[in-house]
């Protein structure tokens, strides 16, 4: 086969030399929608030949202009530098969605395209895709790209993002949508509502400001590329309320909610763009509490768990069809403040200063609830612990984190104490209480998605256990306690203390918050047994007074 050109959109209408059967060199000589394969003009995808380029060592991105949806529409993969060997041959090829199988008939289909390398079957790095007027959703709408196996099933690959230009771009891979990393037949599609679970990875750290008026912080951690920023970027939505605390995302990101201690619940979205919008929609949930503390989403996503700081939790319905409604109240043996739900959204851990209560969460058919709106779970209390440890803080998720990879099992810390709940959710047991050496006070925890390893924030610093998935939780050393200078003055960890921490869903870094140096938020490597020297640094941030950071 000889080599084939790329041709741009704006050729097609050009004077072409039509080249009988078998004559043809180059693309050029053939008409507009051929391509020269094997010396013969044969027609190409809709009209819509294929592109090619040689990937130099520094990296390159290979264009497929396209007719079908406007006038000057686009498709580009973008291969970073040692993502393939040096002259690698790319070449991109349009597919109608029509030729691809479509698992799932309510999926919105965006795009489907073919990505060849010769002689290259597995990629260094996952490369980036975008298109230009391929697409006419909503901006900050979350899609999917799948790749397209054999047996014509789809597997998900990575989540995209529309933006302007009705266009898209991939997003970051997580530990679970590891990216594009291999040829092949590939569809960007919206999944049908309720059909997908996928967590959207916008490298942010979103946290509410618990008082201080600043508002919701969106601090975005990484560059197009994923590489870290040395200075992550910061912008804040000013909501209605005061005292912002809880905070919690859809899977798929479209959608936030947030309660404040004027028990009003907020509903944000837009979060993938860096710079989210607040809905006029509020819910008051004063009959159900005095402060608003906490709020929690189910995977499904159109449901929310919200703590009032009193001895019943609310639950809101309707969130992902933008008409939030309160659907039904949860009674509670005491006050719990904190609120932890299960990835699986199979358990929902409620924590006070009296006392950690478990329930077992189920789908059932969606049916109104008493208090208005509809509600497809159940809650059934399965057990209640008042001999836990006592949450060193309040609010948010009150030191509380469940495995990733196994819900059965979840850790709580607080005063300078670890300790695990295994059994979860029809059969919780308590653990023995685990103090942890070095520390007075543990504020946070973040388990990673493996859910291997826990990491606690405390007063003396970050302190890493392993055997979470064993049940055997072993201290891996003393507090890692980094130091850091703000404005000419050297600080650590241990100068303020880490009320609030978050793992990035590549689960690469720990995302911590201080107050030394007058709010600081460091992004820290994580290492098999502890952690490397800062790498991203961004100063001048609201500290919440208890562990509220999201990761997204």
């Amino acid at each position: 086969m000889k080599r084939k050109l790329a041709f741009a959109a704006l050729a097609l209408s050009a004077a072409c030399s039509y080249a009988p059967p078998g004559s043809c060199t180059v693309d050029s000589d053939c008409g507009a929608g051929l391509s020269c394969t094997s010396e013969v003009c044969v027609a190409c995808p809709a009209g819509i030949c294929p592109a090619i380029k040689v990937i130099p060592a520094t990296g390159g991105a290979v264009s497929l202009y396209t007719t079908p949806f406007s006038t000057f529409s686009s498709l580009t993969a973008n291969f970073p530098a040692g993502s393939v060997p040096a002259g690698t041959t790319a070449q991109l090829v349009y597919v109608p969605f029509a030729t691809v199988p479509a698992p799932n008939p309510r999926n919105v289909y965006v795009t489907a395209f073919e990505l060849k390398t010769d002689g290259v079957t597995q990629f260094s790095s996952p490369i980036r895709v975008s298109g230009i007027n391929v697409s006419t959703l909503h901006s900050s709408t979350v899609l999917i790209v799948a790749k397209v196996q054999p047996d014509g099933s789809w597997v998900d690959t990575i989540t995209a993002i529309t933006g302007g230009a009705s266009g898209f771009r991939t997003l970051r891979p997580s530990t679970k949508l590891p990216g594009i990393l291999g040829p092949g037949k590939y569809v960007a599609y919206l999944p049908a509502r309720g059909s997908s679970t996928v967590v959207a990875d916008f490298g942010v750290a979103l946290c509410a400001d618990d008082g201080s008026g600043v508002g919701l912080q969106v601090i975005s951690l990484y560059d197009d590329d994923g590489a870290v920023l040395a200075t992550p970027s910061s912008s804040a939505l000013r909501l209605n309320g005061g005292d912002l605390d809880g905070a919690s995302l859809t899977p798929d990101g479209s959608q936030g909610v947030l309660v404040d201690g004027a028990n009003l619940v907020d509903f944000f979205s837009d979060v993938g763009s860096g710079f989210p919008t607040e809905s006029a929609t509020e819910i008051d949930i004063a009959n159900y509490g005095g402060d608003g503390d906490a709020i929690a989403v189910l995977p499904n996503g159109d449901e929310a768990i919200v703590s009032g700081d009193t001895n019943s939790l609310v639950v809101i319905s309707g969130i992902v069809g933008a008409m939030p409604r309160l659907a039904i109240a949860i009674p509670l043996p005491d006050t719990r403040d904190g609120l932890v739900m299960s990835n699986d959204g199979r358990v929902l851990l409620a924590r006070g200063q009296t006392g950690l209560t478990v329930f077992s969460v189920a789908s059932v058919p969606s049916s109104p609830g008493p208090l208005g709106g509809n509600t497809a779970h159940s809650f059934t209390q399965t057990g209640d612990f008042p001999n836990a440890l006592n949450p060193t803080g309040e609010d948010g998720r009150d030191g509380m984190g469940c495995d990733p990879a196994d819900s059965s099992r979840a850790v709580i810390v607080g005063n300078g104490s670890i300790q695990m709940l295994t059994g979860l959710p029809g059969s919780p047991t308590l653990g023995s209480v685990l103090p942890i050496a070095g520390v007075n006070q543990a504020f946070a925890i973040s388990l990673t998605e493996d859910g291997q390893r826990a990491i606690v924030g405390t007063n003396a610093g970050l302190v890493m256990f392993t055997g979470v998935d064993t049940g055997s939780l072993q201290q891996t050393g003393a507090p890692f306690n980094p130091g850091f200078t703000v404005g000419g003055q050297r600080f650590t960890l241990a100068s303020a203390g880490v009320p609030t921490l978050g793992i990035t869903l590549d689960g690469k870094y720990v995302v911590v918050m201080t107050g030394s140096g007058n709010g600081v938020l460091l992004t820290i490597p994580i290492q098999a047994n502890g952690f490397g020297a800062p790498v991203g640094q961004l100063n001048g941030v609201s500290v919440p007074n208890n562990d509220q950071i999201l990761m997204h």
